[in-house]
């Protein structure tokens, strides 16, 4: 379903005056520049300028074919690659005292984070994302320990203007040996300011004396549903499957909770 949307935007962007600029320039950087080091900044400028949809066309035109097949609304949910650093993709940014990274689980793939004892700079993981108005869901697991003032979120933002919140977790604090499943929701107004958006997760650390967090965490099995459209009989059926083995269907242990923000 994912990919049907995707050809079909594709084919709609295709005959667009901005997908033909885009096309022109996109095939300049094909010619001279190496995709990974210099194909980034082409995108992040033209997010910059909001151009969130001619971005979000050019970085499919990259994809390999087999990639592109099974591309799905969040790219790598499942954290079974390493990044690639471009804008619709995991961005893991340097963080200090603080390791990241993306691991073999026992069913899977995903993301661990390892906290050192002391003051640490959170190395948060963002992604650009390009949906349409409506409302959502993401939901996911993480098992784990976090000691600290301050814990950890998820949270989705408007990517233009002022960049504001539209959804977030609560603080991700606590400790569960077991995994624990955990879920915000969030509205993508029709404004130009959303016409695309950013996933991250962070540190929700406010000052240099609430930065003092320790423990480590994996994340995995991100899953997005589209709350104001009747699911697919297939999607029904997975959106209604129990957790994973191990998976517990609160964040008991946990201060995270659902979060709508309006």
């Amino acid at each position: 379903m994912a990919a049907t949307f995707l050809r079909s935007a594709a084919k709609k962007y295709a005959q667009s005056g901005h997908a033909r600029d885009a096309d022109a320039r996109t095939a300049r950087v094909r010619r001279t520049l190496s995709p990974q080091a210099r194909f980034s900044p082409y995108l992040d400028a033209l997010i910059a300028k909001n151009l969130v949809d001619v971005a979000y066309n050019a970085w499919l035109q990259f994809l390999p074919p087999t990639e592109l097949e099974t591309v799905s609304r969040i790219t790598h949910p499942n954290f079974e690659r390493e990044p690639s650093g471009l804008a619709f993709d995991w961005r893991v940014h340097p963080g200090v005292n603080a390791i990241v990274e993306f691991v073999p689980i026992e069913k899977g793939h995903a993301i661990y984070f390892n906290l050192g004892e002391g003051r640490i700079q959170f190395p948060d993981v963002k992604q650009f994302v390009f949906f349409s108005s409506g409302s959502y869901r993401i939901e996911g697991k993480l098992r784990g320990h976090i000691t600290g003032k301050r814990g950890l979120r998820w949270q989705m933002r408007c990517a233009h203007g002022t960049q504001r919140v539209i959804g977030e977790t609560e603080q991700m604090v606590g400790r569960s040996e077991q995994w624990r499943n955990f879920a915000f929701s969030f509205d993508v107004p029709p404004t130009d300011e959303c016409k695309g958006q950013m996933l991250r997760l962070y540190h929700d650390a406010r000052s240099p004396s609430e930065e003092f967090v320790s423990g480590e965490v994996w994340f995995a099995e991100l899953r997005l549903t589209r709350l104001d459209v009747p699911p697919s009989p297939a999607e029904a059926t997975k959106n209604t499957a129990p957790p994973g083995q191990g998976a517990n269907a609160s964040t008991v242990g946990w201060t995270s909770t659902i979060t709508h923000t309006r």
